[in-house]
C-alpha cells in the first residue's frame, strides 16, 4: 500500500498508509484543529530501465519508436497550426 500526504487547510501534515481507492478526505489529528485533510499531490518516481532519458543511443526501441511518432504527429499540428492562423 502507498503512503499518501494529507494537508489540512491551516497547513498541518500527516502521511497516511491505506489502498489507493480508500476514501481520500481525512480529519486533521492536531489539537485544536479538527478540520478535513486532503490528499498532496505528489511526484511520481520514473523509471526508464536504468536509463535517463536523455541517453538516445542507449534508450529501447520501443521508447525511441514512441519518441519518434509523437515527434512527427506534433511536426505535423504545429504546420496545421501555423497554417491556420498565419493568414
Amino acid at each position: 500500500m502507498p503512503d499518501y500526504i494529507y494537508i489540512c487547510p491551516r497547513g498541518h501534515t500527516t502521511a497516511v498508509n491505506e489502498p489507493m481507492m480508500a476514501n481520500a478526505v481525512h480529519i486533521c489529528p492536531e489539537e485544536d484543529c479538527g478540520l478535513e485533510m486532503r490528499r498532496k499531490p505528489q511526484t511520481v518516481a520514473v523509471n526508464w530501465g536504468g536509463l535517463k532519458p536523455s541517453d538516445a543511443e542507449q534508450r529501447a526501441p520501443i521508447v525511441q519508436e514512441m519518441i519518434d511518432r509523437d515527434h512527427v504527429r506534433g511536426r505535423e499540428e504545429y504546420a496545421r497550426y501555423k497554417e491556420r492562423y498565419s493568414k
